[in-house]
């Protein structure tokens, strides 16, 4: 384990999940922080199921360029991998392409009653109907309008793939509790394991057993408010020693300070406050228990103790951990109790708590100071977490 002065601490390599239900209060004695950004999506922005020609493709201004293929709607009908997946009459979503240098502003496209849910390569976007499907195809503009068809839903090569964990992404405004309900019978084995209701695209991740992969994409495709299936990733915990990154944007290492800018300019952030809300701490884990402020480290433990806002509980301004303050409801640490149960399976925490605290001011080994972040480098081939980032 090295130890160099420009760079400060990390993170636990934990994992991440939503249950936010605890507040605490946290001292650092390093660096600051950056959340890493969210791809936003909306009116205007893409989603998943398009497939966004590389920089130096000629684009030929006829073709819609989906994950599903890529097709002129006005010459050929996109082949699908299983003739059922051609069918289907008019859903609440479908498709409007314009002509080439003539396609109508979206305000112009919401006066006539359809909400956007995504530009489409190219000259066209994908639409909630809301009934007016007719008003857009008789604009001058338009060049063809179709129904969002189950088989634009996915990527050809998950058809003839192993897949059994599947994410489905719904259509801004869809509930995917509600949509990803109506598999439990259509499909049976089938597990939903976890899922996101958030405004933009809600997600469902499911299991279907071992070779029914078709026969689910069949019924999921079908499923009117779902946008996209993909194959379902698990998260791996890429951001050990994540200082270069979030301080330079250039990979972490030892032989130089060209990744820490910040500590290079002595901003350590020793005596500031962060508060995290988030679903517990493991408050025990060794990069939460010390804190040197230019003097002696200070090793001690922060319990949680129970408050009813707006009464707080205790601080500690000698402790890395400064509070630990569990919300009405919510139960202390991390991990120790699923946040919801979906079809039967238990959704944890998975440690996002501490993740997060550690991300912000884990410190083993080697403790932080004011003048020195004490950066305990993971580096190739090891295991052991490398700091926060104070």
């Amino acid at each position: 384990m090295s130890h160099r002065t420009p760079p400060a601490p990390r993170q636990s390599r934990l994992s991440r999940s939503i249950c936010g239900v605890l507040a605490m209060s946290a001292v650092l004695a390093g660096g600051a922080s950056a959340a890493p950004a969210q791809r936003s999506s909306g009116p205007g922005f893409s989603v998943p199921g398009i497939e966004i020609p590389s920089g130096s493709a000629t684009l030929d201004s006829s073709m819609l360029f989906l994950r599903a293929g890529t097709f002129d709607p006005l010459v050929t009908a996109l082949a699908p991998p299983d003739p059922s997946l051609a069918a289907g009459g008019d859903t609440r979503y479908g498709i409007v392409q314009f002509r080439q240098g003539r396609m109508p502003s979206q305000a112009r496209l919401v006066a006539v009653g359809v909400d956007i849910v995504a530009y489409l390569p190219e000259n066209a976007y994908l639409l909630r109907w809301n009934g007016a499907r007719d008003a857009v195809a008789e604009m001058p503009e338009t060049r063809w309008t179709g129904p969002y068809l189950p088989a634009y839903k996915f990527d050809p090569t998950l058809w003839g793939s192993n897949a059994t964990d599947l994410t489905l992404i719904g259509f801004p405004g869809s509930n995917a509790d509600h949509f990803s309900a109506t598999l439990d019978k259509a499909v049976p084995g089938l597990i939903r394991i976890s899922h996101l209701e958030e405004p933009h695209l809600p997600r469902v991740n499911v299991r279907v057993p071992l070779g029914k992969l078709r026969d689910a994409l069949r019924v999921i495709a079908q499923l009117d408010d779902v946008l996209f299936v993909e194959a379902y990733a698990a998260p791996q915990l890429l951001n050990d020693d994540a200082f270069g990154p979030i301080q330079a944007n250039i990979a972490s290492n030892t032989t130089d300070n060209l990744d820490t800018p910040i500590w290079n300019r002595g901003i350590t952030g020793s005596g500031q406050y962060v508060t995290v809300a988030d679903s517990g701490l493991d408050h025990n884990h060794c990069s939460f228990v010390q804190l040197n402020k230019g003097g002696a480290t200070v090793k001690a433990m922060t319990s949680a103790v129970n408050t009813t806002p707006p009464a707080v509980g205790a601080l500690f301004a000698n402790r890395k951990v400064a509070g630990y303050w569990t919300q009405p409801g919510a139960t202390a640490y991390d991990n120790n109790v699923a946040c919801v149960s979906i079809g039967g399976v238990p959704n944890p925490t998975s440690y996002h708590g501490t993740h997060v605290v550690g991300s912000v001011l884990g410190d083993r080994g080697a403790a932080s100071t004011p003048a020195n972040p004490a950066y305990d480098f993971s580096g190739a081939g090891d295991t052991t977490p490398g700091d926060g980032m104070a």
